[in-house]
């Protein structure tokens, strides 16, 4: 009885040594499923495009964001009122660029570019006249070989819509000069000057004022291009 009793025990061992055995063999041989990583889908970064207003007479360009396409751009006369005995009154051009959204009735914040002589800039900044009656003075956006372009203090502070956004531009840098080449070479922009003279001569009213640029750009008023040259240092030789 007690034999019947072992070789059952050991049979039984057997069984299950086998059992054991035939499991962690197939584990072990089991072929290995991979599993997908998981797929994760980025956003992509939206692209973006710029608009650029390029003032060849001047020479720069300014980089607006494409909200702005279709921008106008005003032009018109800075005003340099003397500080002191020995300083003159100093002028010369302002360009407004204007959101393409500004309306009458809903005017937008225009950002404003002034352009000043290389001389003037440094007479400015020695405080020999001022742009405005804020107690600082304008900021330089750029130049190049005979411009100083001039962001003037306290542009923002009427506060017009969308000035936020005209901020943000200015604080991207977007003024990039670049050099003109001499005039000596190349030609006086007579329609430029001619408008420009406005600035300094007056008329009884609007009509004498069209009869004088026409005039001027004619050639009949040559101590308007004769000014200009002077005031810009450009040689007698230059082209028109």
């Amino acid at each position: 009885m007690k034999n019947n009793n072992k070789t059952v025990l050991v049979f039984l061992v057997v069984i299950i040594a086998i059992s054991l055995i035939t499991y962690f063999l197939y584990n072990k041989n089991k072929a290995i499923v991979p599993v997908p990583a998981p797929v994760v889908n980025v956003p992509t970064a939206p692209i973006v495009t710029a608009t650029i207003y390029s003032n060849k007479d001047y020479g720069f360009d300014f980089t607006l964001p494409d909200t702005w396409k279709g921008y106008s751009v005003v032009q018109n006369t800075w005003k340099g009122n003397p500080l002191n005995a020995r300083t003159k009154e100093e002028t010369g051009p302002k360009f407004l660029i204007r959101n393409p959204k500004w309306t009458n009735t809903l005017p937008y914040e225009d950002i404003p570019v002034l352009v000043f002589t290389s001389a003037q800039w440094s007479s400015y900044i020695k405080e020999n006249f001022s742009v405005s009656s804020a107690p600082f003075l304008a900021s330089e956006l750029g130049k190049n070989n005979k411009y100083v372009f001039v962001l003037p203090p306290r542009w923002n502070f009427d506060y017009s819509e969308g000035y936020k956004e005209a901020e943000e531009i200015i604080k991207s840098n977007p003024l990039k000069g670049f050099d003109l080449q001499s005039n000596a070479s190349g030609k006086l922009n007579t329609d430029v000057i001619c408008e420009g003279a406005l600035s300094y001569v007056s008329f009884p009213d609007s009509a004498s004022a069209n009869k004088f640029v026409t005039e001027c750009k004619e050639g009949k008023h040559p101590e308007v291009i004769k000014k200009y040259m002077d005031k810009m240092n450009i040689p007698s030789g230059a082209a028109i």
